[in-house]
């Protein structure tokens, strides 16, 4: 009966330890999803901003282009005192283009190679890049057809080369790397948390502890995962040499992985063996005190056969009917109440599991298991 109740909580301890490390990874990848569009949202928001100003300038230099007639009639000076202005407002905005760059660049390389996205993004940076150069084009002509005379040279040295901003282009290699860079900085966080959490664990916080373990392990688990597969992506697809791929400093994070595991594995098992300590003052453990387990588990066991059969039975398709679509909706709701009602029970299970887990005297099995 003890040898049973082990396995029952050592299975319950591991699933516990696979939810730890599934909800880390969800909760990462919705980290980077929200870091993604909240930088697409103000790339999105300054590409308006520098859409707008440059279509309120090329309306402006359109009426000078296309009223000629009107402007004839005022002086030399007042035409070009309105082109330099309007040199002024296209320059402060293309000043604003090496930002608005740099910030396309950082969504490019956080995006899929060629997806939607990514390609929509460099679509809008060529869109301002053309229209700002076609706008100093147009400003250039206007110039020239003002008796713009050798006096007045130096303004148009001054004015802004947009025609010669060179193009984005991101590789899918520049991408990975980016990733890469980044990702072999989380794993080095996560694992100087995992080796700062191996050592704050001591006898007195040890059966309260091994969750923070649990889940610094997965975060740490995730991250090399993650490296290496970037790792093989640049080595493989992108030709790139070991020392380009940091495959050196890949391999040391990854060493340093396997020996806090290890460090831990051993740590854990002399707490367990002085945990074991307690359990001759153990009532629980001494009066083998288990009806109240024994109870949940009959309780839990009855309520997963009667579940069982009731999705067997919810399996077929209902009716078209309202009535019977009706019904299934209700059943299914208080399917899902009934499910809710016996969380406690688990919750009991997971904390008198864990006490027997702690105080069995199979410590071989328990670190099988």
């Amino acid at each position: 009966e003890r040898s049973n109740m082990h396995n029952i909580t050592m299975a319950a301890k591991h699933l516990l330890v696979t939810w730890e490390k599934m909800l880390w990874k969800f909760n990462s990848v919705k980290t980077r999803i929200e870091e993604l569009s909240n930088l697409y949202a103000s790339f999105n928001s300054e590409y308006e901003n520098i859409i707008v100003s440059l279509t309120q300038i090329d309306v402006k230099v359109t009426n000078i282009k296309h009223l000629q007639e009107e402007t004839d009639a005022q002086t030399t000076e007042t035409k070009l005192k309105c082109l330099r202005d309007l040199h002024n407002e296209l320059k402060y905005v293309i000043n604003l283009f090496d930002a608005q760059d740099e910030l396309g660049s950082s969504l490019i390389e956080l995006l899929p190679d060629k997806s939607v996205m990514s390609e929509e993004v460099q679509n809008r940076i060529m869109e301002y890049h053309q229209l700002a150069n076609n706008i100093k084009l147009t400003l250039d002509s206007l110039l020239d057809q003002t008796n713009y005379g050798h006096t007045e040279k130096a303004e148009r040295d001054y004015a802004v080369q947009v025609d010669t901003l060179s193009p984005l282009s991101l590789t899918a290699k520049d991408a990975y790397l980016y990733q890469l860079r980044t990702a072999i900085a989380e794993a080095k966080s996560n694992l100087a948390l995992l080796k700062s959490s191996i050592s704050e664990i001591n006898a007195s916080n040890f059966m309260t502890s091994t969750q923070t373990i649990s889940k610094a392990s997965a975060a740490c688990e995730s991250s090399i995962e993650l490296i290496k597969h970037l790792n093989a992506l640049l080595t493989s697809e992108c030709n790139c040499s070991e020392e380009e791929a940091m495959s050196s400093s890949i391999k040391q994070e990854s060493d340093k992985y396997t020996l806090y595991l290890s460090e831990w594995h051993t740590k854990q098992q002399k707490l367990e063996e002085l945990s074991n300590d307690d359990y001759l003052t153990c009532p629980l453990c001494t009066n083998r005190n288990w009806q109240q387990i024994d109870n949940d588990l009959w309780r839990l066991e009855q309520w997963l056969s009667m579940a069982e059969a009731s999705q067997r039975s919810q399996h077929t398709q209902p009716s078209n009917d309202i009535d019977t679509l009706e019904d299934a909706i209700q059943d299914h709701r208080e399917f899902l109440l009934d499910l809710d009602s016996h969380k406690s029970i688990i919750k009991s299970l997971n904390i008198v599991g864990e006490h027997l887990a702690t105080h069995t005297l199979d410590t071989e099995k328990d670190c099988k298991t």
